[in-house]
């Protein structure tokens, strides 16, 4: 499973977790310090992913956006 955050503070960071039993709850927690570093959670997705077959399964909260990273583009 693999969590991808982004922060208030614009900085974003992806986790990765083992899934072990097909149900359960996973927790991630943005605390003390933390929170008030990076002023909160902005938004989140979640993807459960398999080696084989890629993404199998992808929940995005509803302010999610793919950022677009403007040193990549190709402007000639």
């Amino acid at each position: 499973m693999v969590l991808s955050t982004f922060y208030h503070d614009d900085s974003r960071e992806t986790f990765t977790y083992p899934i072990r039993c097909k149900r359960g709850v996973m927790s991630h927690y943005l605390v003390g310090q933390d929170y008030v570093k990076k002023q909160g959670l902005r938004t989140y997705k979640v993807e459960i992913v398999d080696s084989k077959e890629g993404v199998i399964k992808v929940w995005k909260q509803i302010l999610w956006f793919d950022p677009i990273n403007l040193e990549e583009i190709d402007y000639s």
